[in-house]
Order: C-alpha cells, then sequence, then structure tokens
C-alpha cells in the first residue's frame, strides 16, 4: 500500500512527439520501501497543476478551499486547445 509520493528533485522532461510531460517522483510504501518512477501528464494536466501549485504558493500555507479548486479544474486547458490562437478581430 502507498503511503504517500514525492516529486524528487530532478528536470522535468517533454516529449514532443508524445505531447506528454513527465515529473521524476519517489512512491513511499508504508512498509518503507521506495521506488522512483515518473508522473506523466497531458498538456491540460500540466497546466491545471501548475495553477494549483501557484495558487498553494500564493496562499501563504493557508488551506485551498473547494471553491477555487473545482474553479482551477473548470479553467484547464483541454489538450486539444494548448496552442490554438484565438481568432483574430476585424476585416
Amino acid at each position: 500500500m502507498i503511503s504517500h509520493i514525492t516529486i524528487d528533485r530532478r528536470d522535468a522532461t517533454y516529449d514532443h512527439h508524445a505531447e506528454q510531460a513527465a515529473l521524476p517522483v519517489t512512491v513511499h510504501h508504508r512498509d518503507g520501501r521506495t521506488e522512483r518512477t515518473r508522473l506523466v501528464m497531458a498538456p491540460g494536466q500540466v497546466e491545471l497543476y501548475g495553477r494549483w501549485t501557484g495558487v498553494l504558493s500564493e496562499g501563504g500555507g493557508r488551506p485551498l478551499r473547494r471553491r477555487t479548486a473545482r474553479h482551477l479544474r473548470r479553467r484547464a486547458v483541454a489538450p486539444s486547445t494548448v496552442n490554438r490562437r484565438a481568432p483574430e478581430d476585424g476585416p
């Protein structure tokens, strides 16, 4: 059974062909074992987690409210919309 997961102090990578980011993590088991692996995320997930960490770091240690978390999930950009340009105004 897993106790918790920590982010390793190594660089994340991005595979442009697969359109996935990989963040090195360590899985800690309740029996004391650990294993290194990767957290693989789609572009929309990367943006969502980036927003969450930004909110948490700006919060000065205050708990993240449910409303804020729901709001961030709703505003997450779907992978198909990443890098899509907005239509230009005018003639």
